[in-house]
């Protein structure tokens, strides 16, 4: 029987480190000469489950004394964890003990298991944790963040440019889902992923990272085999009992890893841009990942890490491209544009607008926008300018925040110019969710005295519903209605039925993207008379843009003769 003591060494051993089965081992040996053990072992057995597919079967000697055990154990105990596995320790007595054990010497034994399947049991809960948090629920494959570190094992090993990295999408599969519904469907994708995993070799990866997006690392010499796989592959769905194929197609950005790549979130970060190009651009079926792409990669991550150090170096500078009432030919507002100078030249904003919206940053951006704007306002008011309406682009993520109006009004206010100076433009949307958000922010700006303007007018298939259900003031048509080379019939018909619907609800009418004179005279023909574009002025600087506001006016004969 053991006393306090041995307990207490054995039990300050087994706390003394989570490496939990080896330090397991040496607590047991602290106990095992005084109980005559000679050997213990823990059988580790899980039925496969969503997160372990495969099941997970783990057969460990804790301790053992070399020499002195034959035969059966003698002594055994089972436990069920709470997530269904079957753990059993076995004990052998040593061969080499004067005594057989008494019923004083089981129940330290049975002490002994109890504390050691706790100790064990909290190193697999923590690891279990870990696994969950890298594993995707649905399919059992590792998740973006698993995929990342098991891509950096490789990458520590020296090994990764033995492999292509995969991104892919399913195509098509929003039309599974309708016609299977949801819960066959994330059946198909489970049985999609089981099939792909069992083309997987166990030094590659294959990985989930939720929704219909999945991404894999292939050896080299398997990569167009993977890529015959991705092209097409039939997985059955069930509908009222009956299996019925369905044939599962990938889109898929590809990157033949080279010994250069600095780190492995490049991986992702190509595979998913020649994703997006074979998709959205070129519809191709995979895109492999060029020396451009990796480049663009590379700039757009500078462009990131140096991002706030930019807001607050005042490196964005703000451009006005004028608006003009071609009644009169007369300057009556202006868009505020945001311009980066960085190390002397001019980021353009095709390389960072959308990089931050992406990001979730782009708040940050657009407010500061609105605070400069409303600084040279300010400024123009206290130099004798009479200064235009400045309209301020938001972008549609701002419009998640349900602060916003509030710091817009903050900014405004605190600059101490009146909020008929400012127009908050944004962008109409298809999304349900995005729509009910952005009524509720227009309402609130209507609330406040404060103009909007929905920009991109009819690029969307709402645009009718935005003019009967959003509270705006300005509607600006998207440039793709007058950038045809030819303006046809329907053109006008469209455009002016448009003009005369807003003039109805008293909402004006901008058209942008005026660079030709024929443009102009056609807008003017069906009542739309305030433009902005390069016909009139391209986006200037402020100390440019002061002499606008200056004059006001333009020379209509001077128009002429430019076109």
């Amino acid at each position: 029987m053991l006393c306090c003591d041995e307990f207490s060494r054995f039990l300050q051993v087994l706390e003394s480190s989570e490496n939990t089965f080896e330090i397991s081992g040496l607590a047991i040996e602290q106990i095992a000469g005084k109980l005559g053990i000679g050997k213990v072992s823990s059988n580790f057995c899980l039925a496969p489950t969503s997160t372990t597919p495969h099941g997970q079967r783990e057969d460990i000697v804790l301790f053992s004394k070399v020499g002195v055990v034959t035969g059966e154990p003698c002594y055994e105990k089972s436990y069920r964890t709470a997530e269904g596995a079957l753990v059993v320790y076995s004990v052998w007595q040593d061969g080499s003990a004067s005594r057989l054990w008494t019923e004083e010497d089981l129940k330290d034994i049975d002490t002994v298991l109890d504390l050691v399947y706790l100790h064990n049991g909290r190193f697999r809960l923590i690891g279990k944790m870990k696994e969950i948090v890298m594993t995707n629920y649905l399919t059992g494959l590792p998740n973006s963040g698993g995929f990342i570190t098991r891509l950096r094992k490789h990458f520590e090993e020296g090994n990764l440019a033995d492999y292509a990295g995969f991104c892919f999408n399913l195509k098509g599969f929003g039309l599974t889902n309708r016609r299977f519904g949801k819960r066959e469907g994330d059946n198909i994708l489970k049985r999609y992923a089981k099939f792909l995993d069992g083309f997987v070799e166990e030094d590659e990866i294959l990985s989930h990272f939720g929704g219909d997006n999945f991404a894999a690392l292939i050896q080299k010499g398997r990569v167009q085999e993977f890529l015959n796989i991705l092209s097409g592959t039939v997985i059955y769905g069930t509908i009222e009992g009956r299996r019925v194929p369905v044939r599962v197609e990938a889109v898929a950005g590809v990157m033949m890893i080279e010994d250069s790549l600095q780190s492995p979130g490049q991986v992702v970060d190509c595979c998913q841009l020649a994703l997006q190009l074979a998709k959205n651009h070129m519809n191709k079926p995979y895109l492999f990942a060029t020396d451009e792409m990796r480049a663009k990669i590379l700039w757009e991550k500078q462009i990131s890490s140096h991002f706030r150090d930019a807001l607050q170096n005042n490196e964005f500078v703000i451009y006005y491209q004028p608006k003009v009432d071609t009644k009169t030919y007369t300057l009556i507002g202006a868009e505020a544009l945001v311009r980066w100078y960085w190390d002397g030249k001019i980021v353009s904003p095709a390389d960072f607008i959308p990089l931050v919206e992406r990001e979730g940053t782009v708040t940050e951006l657009d407010l500061y926008v609105l605070e400069q704007t409303c600084t040279d306002i300010k400024d123009w008011l206290r130099r004798g300018f009479e200064p235009v309406t400045v309209s301020v682009n938001f972008s549609r993520r701002d419009i998640s925040d349900p602060l916003l109006a509030q710091k817009i009004v903050n900014i405004i206010d605190r600059s101490g110019i009146d909020r008929k100076y400012i127009q908050i433009e944004v962008t109409e949307t298809t999304s349900e969710e995005e729509t009910a958000k952005l009524i509720q922010f227009l309402n609130l700006m209507h609330n406040m005295n404060i103009e909007t303007a929905i920009d991109d007018f009819g690029s969307g298939y709402s645009s009718l519903n935005t003019l009967r259900n959003f509270m705006v003031n300005v509607i600006k048509i998207d440039r793709s209605f007058i950038s045809n080379d030819c303006i046809t019939q329907k053109d006008e018909i469209v455009l002016h039925n448009i003009v005369d619907m807003a003039k109805e609800l008293d909402i004006k009418v901008v058209t942008e993207g005026v660079e030709h004179l024929n443009q102009l005279q056609l807008l003017q023909k069906i009542g739309c008379y305030t433009i902005q574009g390069f016909l009139f002025d391209r986006p200037m600087p402020r100390f440019e843009f002061e002499e606008r506001l200056e004059k006001k006016k333009y020379d209509r004969k001077l128009l002429n003769e430019a076109n």
